[in-house]
């Protein structure tokens, strides 16, 4: 039995997210209001995919330390059943051959030294030599055009 149950407004948002996949629109966007648990939504998504496939490999990108440890607690409190334990790859901690890691935008950007190609993007090159990612999720999506982002993605 699983520990967390969705409320039906959060399944309906796996289930439509999920069907969307499915369908072949991979670039689909959740919303929902603030405290209504986009979070569990996205693990309840992680959690099907992961049952579902065979190959899995699942990256949180956020621009803040409190959305990069958001789902990594909320999996070792309630989706541990289902999902891998998570790793982080934010400043100094680089945890990057874990199935499933939440990491922060400016640790996996690019580098601005001048001269110093080798360490353009040097984590997210150290993070994907363990394997590509399948699932990739932004955290406050708003972010995801700005330079740093798509130079990531």
């Amino acid at each position: 039995m699983s520990l967390i149950k969705l409320r039906d407004y959060q399944e309906t948002a796996r289930d439509k997210t999920i069907e969307q996949w499915e369908s072949g629109n991979l670039d689909t966007m959740l919303v929902i209001p603030t405290g209504a648990g986009k979070t569990e939504c996205a693990l309840g998504v992680m959690a099907h995919e992961r049952a579902n496939n065979k190959s899995f490999r699942a990256l949180f990108i956020s621009h803040r330390e409190e959305l990069v440890t958001q789902p990594l607690e909320r999996i070792k409190k309630g989706w541990y059943d289902r999902l891998s334990e998570p790793g982080v790859v934010m400043g100094r901690k680089k945890e990057l051959d874990k199935e499933i890691v939440s990491a922060t935008i400016q640790t996996l950007a690019p580098r601005k030294r001048k001269g110093d190609e080798y360490k353009r993007f040097h984590t997210l090159r150290k993070m994907l030599a363990h394997g590509a990612f399948t699932h990739v999720w932004i955290d406050e999506a708003h972010h995801a055009v700005s330079p740093s982002y798509t130079a990531v993605l």
